[in-house]
């Protein structure tokens, strides 16, 4: 004889928030809780026939917009990544550049001379 779980209300009303939200896909939380695929998405079309409440229905669009926001802080934390390595490349650049004693006109010594008699 085949042995059926019992989930609660707030068990399938968590699992169904997780996956509306965007924070996990029907194969990672059945994969996680142990729940065939096709019960997942059972709960979700329950709760899409009208059994969810309005505190719900705000609770998904909140997590919805955080799963936004991390995704343009980490756009932007790589952003900042990268101009902080050019920084310190073109730092490196002009300190080699400085140390090679290349002949230009800011480090030659006659465009000084150059400078002081006009």
């Amino acid at each position: 004889m085949v042995r059926r779980n019992r989930y609660g209300k707030e068990f399938k009303e968590k699992i169904v928030m997780e996956l509306i939200s965007g924070q996990s896909s029907v194969a990672q939380l059945a994969q996680r809780e142990n729940i065939n695929p096709q019960t997942i998405r059972n709960w979700r079309k329950e709760t899409e026939g009208g059994t969810f409440q309005a505190d719900h229905e705000v609770e998904i669009a909140l997590r919805k917009r955080i799963a936004e926001l991390e995704g343009t802080l980490a756009d932007s934390a790589l952003t900042v990544h990268i101009l902080k390595k050019t920084e310190h490349y073109l730092k490196e650049m002009r300190r080699k550049e400085k140390s090679s004693g290349s002949i230009s006109p800011e480090n030659s010594a006659s465009s000084r001379v150059v400078k002081r008699l006009k």
